[in-house]
């Protein structure tokens, strides 16, 4: 599809002129499930706007002492804050660990929906088990001298409202009408391939302009963050910055060397890597990543702040999301990757039992039935590290990844140059990239580990047990004996035959 038709077809869709039912919007159909406190059915929410109302609706009353000299007695208020206000809140994120810290980053900004429960599980588990946060030296408390704290109040440490919330999650997960909003969502963005389709809160779904952003209202204007007005002291509100269509029509003629530097930065970003061979081409997968740098541009209101200095309007918005990349998701995904080799690692009780008498042959020992149980901990261990041992043998292997951040544009000479680099000149660009060869690629990787054998690993794991080692010290005396016992017979008969 050329990119005028699929501009011209956004369009339509964003303004009724496409083919979808109810005023140019998709028609959602209530089935009784969970409903907002207006009646709306949640099962036809957005998965953004799901996540916004679990959130919202997460609640704790914290008691806020204010002390102006830490000889005075406290001001003492009692204070309501969901839990993305808790997040955004530098004094009360200290009550979180790094993990909910990451849980929440990738429920925020991956759309995480799914992460939901587990989340408001551990958020309800550490603030009720906080014993209160500071907020010490505040200079804006008469000269820094006193300080504000947070504790959780009495009435919110008795609630259950997680629970209430995570049973609602559920029934909205299993009400039909859940699969039907995203497959009316799917049916409305159709083949486009370009960002997300947002929805309302109505039942109905259709993005509210042409415009990237969820905070662009219906007639494409967009709040502003910087200017308020002087008389009502409200924001003023302006065109949305990013039209749709702009994260192609921006940069399809940008120099090809300086696609590829922006490349390398939505790569840093958290972007899938192109191949070398698609080093400086702007393609859909850079387009809709950067629609996504439109969207936070927008909704943050960086873009404004980007405008009056005089750079592109979401310039500071993707050397953050370099930053949070980095600093988090990096974290996040390392989190990911371990649970998600616990919960490959985990045998149920048949598994168990097959791989310990596999074990057992190779042992020469029979297990019973109450070994199964208590040594199943050590089968599960032993499929961890083996699964562990295989992530990092993959980690260990040159990706994309690697090829186009470690890549470089300038002068190429073959005296300056470090052996093993290569040359690569892109259409038009006087300056080759100069890309790094496998042997050097190799070398900052470091040898390639060999992936450990799941039986070998449980087998070590079962040998180490006292109880394993006493079981085979005693088949090998059992053994021993029974060896002498035989020798024994056979030389008594060997006498015998002699007298005979």
């Amino acid at each position: 599809m050329a990119n005028g038709d699929e501009e011209n077809n956004i369009l339509d869709l964003e303004e009724g002129t496409a083919d979808t039912e109810q005023d140019g919007g998709v028609q959602v159909v209530s089935t009784g499930g969970p409903t907002d406190a207006a009646g709306n059915p949640l099962s036809g929410y957005s998965i953004r706007d799901l996540i916004t109302y679990f959130l919202a609706n997460t609640q704790y009353q914290f008691d806020v002492a204010t002390m102006e000299k830490r000889t005075s007695m406290p001001d003492i208020t009692k204070q309501t804050f969901n839990v993305e206000q808790l997040f955004q809140t530098d004094a009360t994120q200290k009550i979180f660990s790094d993990n909910t810290k990451s849980q929440f980053n990738d429920i925020v900004t991956n759309q995480n929906l799914a992460g939901i429960p587990e989340f408001l599980k551990n958020v309800d588990a550490e603030i009720k088990g906080s014993s209160g946060v500071t907020d010490k030296t505040r200079e804006e408390i008469k000269g820094g001298s006193g300080y504000i704290s947070y504790t959780l109040s009495p009435k919110s440490k008795k609630e259950e409202q997680v629970t209430d919330l995570i049973e609602t999650y559920n029934d909205v997960i299993n009400d039909p009408g859940f699969g039907q909003t995203r497959e009316k969502e799917a049916e409305a963005r159709g083949d486009l391939g370009v960002g997300d389709y947002v929805g309302d809160i109505y039942g109905t779904y259709r993005s509210s302009h042409p415009a990237w952003g969820y905070k662009t209202d219906q007639d494409g204007m967009v709040q502003s963050t910087v200017d308020f007005d002087a008389t009502t002291g409200e924001a003023e509100y302006y065109d949305a910055p990013f039209l749709k269509g702009a994260e192609y029509r921006n940069f399809i003629d940008m120099d090809p060397s300086e696609v590829f530097i922006l490349q390398q930065r939505m790569v840093r970003a958290g972007m899938d890597a192109p191949p070398v061979a698609e080093f400086g081409q702007w393609s859909e997968r850079e387009a809709k990543f950067m629609a996504k740098v439109f969207i936070r541009a927008t909704d943050t209101g960086q873009w404004e702040l980007d405008k009056n200095a005089g750079i592109p309007m979401w310039e500071n918005t993707l050397t953050e999301l370099e930053d949070i990349y980095t600093e988090t998701q990096n974290f996040a995904d390392m989190y990911n990757d371990m649970m998600n080799l616990q919960q490959q690692a985990k045998a149920n009780p048949t598994q168990v039992k097959e791989l310990m008498d596999q074990v057992g042959v190779l042992l020469d020992i029979n297990f019973t039935a109450a070994d199964y149980v208590e040594f199943a901990e050590e089968v599960n261990k032993g499929l961890a590290q083996a699964a562990a041992s295989q992530k990092e043998y993959e980690d260990s292997l040159i990706t994309d990844r690697d090829i186009i951040l470690g890549t470089t544009l300038g002068q190429y000479n073959t005296r300056t140059v470090e052996e093993g680099k290569f040359p690569r000149y892109l259409p038009g660009s006087k300056l080759p990239l100069i890309i790094p060869g496998y042997d050097i690629l190799r070398g900052e990787k470091g040898e390639i580990p060999e992936p450990l054998n799941a039986m070998d690993t449980i087998k070590e794991n079962l040998l180490a047990r006292p109880e394993i080692q006493g079981e085979i010290a005693s088949t090998e005396s059992l053994q021993q004996i029974q060896y002498a016992t035989n020798l024994f017979e056979a030389s008594m008969a060997q006498i015998e035959l002699g007298e005979a």
